[in-house]
């Protein structure tokens, strides 16, 4: 008899999941987590399971469903209503990252996971201009020739389908030229808020026809723009209210500690731009490295809605692989 169990068993719990979720033909198939690790030989970041058999769990078996190491570098998109189990995962996610002794980039507006993670002995940074532990941050920095500095332009003067591309273009050239001056965030900001200020330090340029005062609608459409962003860059703390100097260029050569970007629900919208900025150039620095003998890199954005265009997003899904670089999108 319970020879016979030993073959009637397994068939038996075949037929019952014929019954349950039918035969299948081709296509994809339904395995359980352990049938998923054991084919794919799975050893990556790996997922809560909570079907595991009686078996499996007095062996400790199959506590996760993993995903092959090799296929993290195609990325993971998590998708869900408000209460769906993202941050969950998204937390599962960041403690393997950890354990593993890698690199993450997190986007956290609601900051779910920067109590828990951030870890200033590591050398994590929180970019927040209304967080007392944010280092000296400026945009100079982050450009070392004219078309960097465009490419920092694009991330804060995003194309929108709804807008003419003159009117994101000309605020884009006005503002890399600006940065030629390579003034402190807060003077860049007073010159972006005075008219007169831009006036000057464009006259005798090209730049100065689109901003003319004989074309009022064209000219105010244009610094408004300007306008906008110079009210996220006011609120960047002074070098003297910081304890160090940050950039993503030199980040990106050494990759040593995680990234915070956090906002708060009242200043969200302020923030929008600056931290669509930062992402963005992150983004751009690892994806333009070639990462050897460099550890991976994994940015986690959630809610990713809640951010501007990033225009080197698309890009760096496509080639990030060399870079070694895991990217999450909640």
């Amino acid at each position: 008899f319970l020879l016979g169990l030993a073959f009637a068993v397994p068939r038996d719990k075949e037929r019952f999941r014929e019954l349950r979720y039918g035969r299948r033909l081709r296509g994809p198939e339904l395995v359980t987590g352990g049938t998923f690790n054991r084919r794919n030989r799975s050893r990556g970041i790996g997922f809560m399971n909570q079907e595991r058999s009686v078996a499996e769990k007095i062996l400790g078996r199959n506590r996760l469903v993993r995903v092959p190491r090799d296929r993290e570098s195609s990325h993971f998109l998590m998708m869900g209503d408000t209460g769906g189990g993202k941050s969950s995962l998204i937390r599962q996610m960041l403690i393997q990252i950890e354990e593993r002794g890698e690199i993450a980039i997190v986007y956290d507006p609601e900051r779910e996971y920067t109590p828990q993670f951030y870890n200033p002995a590591r050398g994590d940074v929180i970019l927040n201009p209304l967080d007392a532990r944010m280092p000296y941050w400026t945009p100079g920095d982050e450009a070392r020739n004219e078309p960097e500095t465009l490419t920092v332009a694009a991330s804060l003067f995003p194309d929108r389908p709804t807008e003419q591309r003159f009117f994101m273009q000309q605020p884009r050239e006005l503002f890399a030229h600006l940065q030629t001056f390579k003034p402190p965030p807060h003077e860049l900001a007073s010159w972006m808020a005075h008219d007169e200020e831009i006036d000057r330090r464009v006259q005798g340029t090209a730049l100065a026809s689109a901003i003319s005062p004989t074309a009022p609608g064209q000219r105010q459409g244009i610094l408004a723009e300007l306008k906008t962003v110079a009210k996220a860059l006011e609120v960047l703390p002074y070098e003297n209210q910081t304890k160090r100097r940050w950039n993503t260029i030199y980040w990106g050569r050494k990759r040593r500690g995680w990234i915070f970007l956090t906002t708060t629900p009242e200043t969200g919208e302020r923030l929008r731009r600056l931290v669509s900025l930062w992402l963005d150039v992150l983004i751009l620095r690892l994806t333009s490295q070639t990462a050897y003998g460099l550890g991976a890199v994994w940015a986690v954005l959630d809610e990713l809605a809640s951010l501007e265009t990033l225009p080197t997003l698309p890009l760096a899904l496509a080639e990030s692989r060399k870079s070694n670089t895991r990217i999450v999108l909640g």
